[in-house]
């Protein structure tokens, strides 16, 4: 499965990643939309403060998107 967060606003993302986590499954894909974008920074900052609280790594994409797996 595949969960996309794309709600171009830093509290929205972290509420959507908050409730989502928890109900996907080991080997899902999150792929956060903004990620990289210039003008998007409190959102990076938002994404990469979750995945350090759950121990995952964020990986950017030249789409300017992240992705993570859920391990």
């Amino acid at each position: 499965m595949q969960l996309s967060i794309d709600m171009n606003c830093e509290l929205s993302d972290l509420k959507a990643l908050e409730f989502f986590w928890p109900k996907i499954f080991k080997g899902d894909v999150m792929i956060f939309n903004d990620y990289g974008c210039i003008g998007h920074g409190p959102q990076k900052k938002a994404h990469d403060r979750f995945a350090d609280s759950i121990v995952v790594k964020v990986i950017s994409l030249p789409t300017e998107q992240g992705f993570t797996i859920k391990t």
